[in-house]
């Protein structure tokens, strides 16, 4: 009876020992699956955590790259941008007679011609025969485009597009025309510029820039940076569109405008004004 009072009591703690035992390993486990769970959890941080930052590299770089010009810089081009476009303030209605010179099926064409028009985007041009009765007439109120032929009265009427990419191969809106016709320059929309020499010549260059820092406009200047030698626009590669020359400024009832003007495309030439009379 002892003996097996004895056996019983060994086999308590062995019970005991098992018990703790099969306690302790789920206690592990469990430790074990926190554990887990906590590195699964910071993964994803951790990623985001790189993600960001390698995105702030990207940006710094980018920033450290990019060249802004000084203030001082910045504000003399638009200094000199505000004079040219304040040129011949009041000049609202023109008229005109002329000779004119363009490009048609590569082959040039000269005739007079005599237009008026209004700021901002209105104009009308005829062209002369030799005895001076019209032989054409176009009109444009910036929405719509008006042709009539005089000797069979033929009328044609339609949308206007850019008025000279109608007839020429010279993406130029009206708008633009009639500003060179008042000796003002046309500036194209852009979100910069800067003023530095020209790098072709003497005098300065004021280049207009969209906002991701392509060129658009580019502006030739005397030394004076007061008076307009030629315009460049180009497209998003950079490629020039056309071009604008203009001299020959005379005064007329306190405006200064041009009595000749140059439009060329890349190949060359397109449209020659060569003005006789403003009023």
């Amino acid at each position: 009876m002892e003996e097996k009072m004895n056996r019983n009591s060994e086999r308590i703690p062995r019970c005991l020992r098992r018990r703790d035992s099969i306690r302790q390993r789920r206690i592990r486990d469990e430790i074990d699956q926190t554990t887990n769970m906590s590195r699964f959890q910071e993964r994803p941080l951790n990623l985001i955590l790189g993600i960001v930052l390698v995105v702030a590299t990207l940006v710094a770089g980018c920033a450290g790259v990019a060249t802004k010009p000084t203030d001082a810089a910045e504000q003399e081009a638009k200094q000199v941008l505000a004079v040219l476009e304040a040129k011949n303030p009041g000049l609202n209605t023109f008229k005109g007679v002329g000779t004119v010179s363009y490009k048609d099926r590569g082959f040039f064409q000269k005739g007079r011609v005599v237009w008026m028009g209004a700021c901002p985007d209105k104009i009308r041009i005829a062209a002369l025969a030799p005895s001076g009765q019209p032989l054409a007439s176009l009109a444009s109120d910036g929405t719509h485009l008006y042709v009539l032929s005089h000797p069979d009265s033929r009328f044609y009427h339609r949308r206007a597009g850019e008025l000279l990419t109608d007839f020429l191969s010279i993406p130029m809106k009206t708008a633009d025309m009639i500003s060179l016709f008042c000796g003002r320059v046309p500036v194209f929309p852009h979100r910069s510029s800067k003023l530095v020499p020209n790098p072709e010549g003497n005098g300065w260059l004021l280049e207009l820039r969209s906002a991701w820092g392509e060129s658009v406009e580019k502006i030739y200047l005397d030394q004076t940076k007061e008076t307009v030698l030629k315009i460049e626009s180009l497209d998003a590669q950079g490629l020039s569109l056309f071009q604008a020359e203009w001299g020959r400024v005379e005064e007329i009832n306190g405006f200064f405008c041009p009595f000749w003007i140059l439009l060329s495309d890349r190949e060359g030439p397109v449209f020659e004004l060569t003005v006789e009379r403003l009023w």
